[in-house]
């Protein structure tokens, strides 16, 4: 029964990630069209809310936020379904307001490259947070490759979709900084030079 229940929970993991190869694929020749079409949209936002709430970071921080309540151990060994739960009001509620929201590329033509972690996808106005402070709003950042990444943001007036900004160095290292205080156990670069650059308590 938990060898069954493993696999389907993989098996429709499977399934989701396989949905976003060809939007991947776009946003890595930075290509955000896809947005506008509602099927596309779905998919991705659903991708990226699925990729966000699956980790062991969030799953910590919602468990250890749990103990003020007396749920006993229901909490962890429902954490399954209830991530994809989550997972699916977050994106139904990113939808419902797709129209204010925008993907941004983060150009990186640095020779300090992009890294990220066993949390692929931050919020980054929850950096700096403890878990149990609440985050009021939300902006996406996703690295793509070392020398990509996007936001999925509300931020920028700018009217263009799917504009291009050019990262600085030290803008580089911030976005790499965030990666590393929001990863769980683990950090992931191209390059071991990469990771050297930072002083990392988690590797």
């Amino acid at each position: 029964m938990e060898e069954a229940i493993f696999n389907f929970e993989e098996d429709l993991h499977t399934k989701i990630e396989a949905n976003a190869i060809e939007i991947i694929d776009l946003l890595l020749k930075e290509d955000a069209s896809f947005f506008k079409k509602d099927d596309d949209c779905i998919k991705f936002i659903y991708y990226v809310c699925v990729q966000y709430m699956r980790t062991q970071k969030i799953k910590a921080n919602v468990l250890d936020s749990s103990k003020d309540f007396d749920f006993g151990d229901m909490p962890e060994k429902t954490w399954n379904v209830i991530s994809h739960i989550l997972a699916t009001s977050l994106g139904y509620s990113i939808y419902s307001d797709r129209n204010s929201f925008k993907i941004v590329f983060l150009k990186n033509m640095n020779s300090a490259k992009l890294i990220t972690g066993d949390q692929p996808i931050i919020n980054t106005y929850a950096i700096g947070l403890s878990p149990n402070q609440v985050v009021e709003y939300l902006e996406f950042y996703y690295p793509l490759s070392p020398d990509l990444a996007i936001l999925l943001t509300q931020n920028y007036s700018n009217d263009e979709f799917g504009m291009v900004y050019h990262l600085s160095e030290k803008e580089v290292d911030k976005y790499n900084l965030s990666i590393i205080e929001q990863s769980h156990s683990q950090i992931y670069a191209a390059s071991e030079e990469s990771l050297s650059r930072y002083s990392l308590t988690k590797v």
